[in-house]
C-alpha cells in the first residue's frame, strides 16, 4: 500500500515538473543575477511594498529600478553582474535586465532574459519575461514599460550568457547551412 501511494505521488511529482519543466530554470539565481550584499539590502528595503499579482510586482519593481539605476553606457561590460551594476547605479539594458531578475526570483516569480530588437535605438536590446501564473508577459525595464509589438525576439534565457547573440547552437540533421537574418522594425 505505502509502495503505491509512494509511486502514485512520484508520478503527479514528475507530471508537474514535466509540464513546467522551463520554469524551474527561470526561479533560480545565476551567476549574472546571483544578488550581494546590496542587492540583498536593497530588497530587503522595498519588499513590504511588493505586493500584489506577479505583473503589479513586475511593475513596481520596474519602476523602482528605474528610480534608482541610471541608464547609462560606457560603465558595464558584457561581464558585469546585477550586484556589480546595481553598486555603480549605472548600466544598459543588460543590467537592468539582470538587475529585475535578480529581484523577481527573490519574489520567487520565475523570469527570464530576452535578447532582441526593439524600437528604441536600432541597436540589440535586452527586457524581461516573468510568469504570471499562467503565461509569460514582457516587461523593458531599461525604458520601464511593457513590452508590445515593436520588439521581436532573437533568444531567451536564463541570463545574458544563454542569449549572447553572436554566437549559438542549431541542432538538427541541417546545422552547416549559412544564417542570414533581417529585420525591420517599421
Amino acid at each position: 500500500m505505502r509502495k503505491t501511494a509512494l509511486l502514485c505521488g512520484l508520478r503527479q511529482v514528475a507530471k508537474i515538473y514535466k509540464k513546467h519543466f522551463s520554469l524551474f530554470d527561470y526561479l533560480y539565481q545565476s551567476s549574472y543575477t546571483k544578488p550581494e550584499n546590496e542587492l540583498k539590502t536593497f530588497y530587503d528595503s522595498i519588499r513590504e511594498k511588493c505586493v500584489g499579482t506577479a505583473a503589479e510586482k513586475a511593475k513596481y519593481l520596474s519602476n523602482i529600478l528605474s528610480e534608482t539605476v541610471k541608464y547609462e553606457k560606457g560603465f558595464t561590460d558584457k561581464k558585469t553582474t546585477a550586484e556589480q551594476a546595481f553598486a555603480l547605479k549605472k548600466g544598459v539594458c543588460q543590467d537592468f535586465s539582470h538587475i529585475l531578475i535578480s529581484l523577481l526570483r527573490m519574489e520567487k516569480i520565475a523570469a527570464r532574459y530576452i535578447a532582441g530588437l526593439a524600437f528604441c535605438d536600432g541597436e540589440t536590446h535586452s527586457w524581461v519575461e516573468y510568469w504570471t501564473g499562467d503565461h509569460w508577459e514582457g516587461i523593458d525595464p531599461a525604458n520601464n514599460c511593457p513590452v508590445n509589438d515593436d520588439y521581436i525576439v532573437i533568444s531567451q534565457g536564463r541570463d545574458f550568457r544563454d542569449c549572447a547573440i553572436d554566437r549559438g547552437v542549431m541542432f538538427g540533421k541541417y546545422t552547416k547551412q549559412p544564417q542570414l537574418v533581417r529585420s525591420e522594425l517599421t
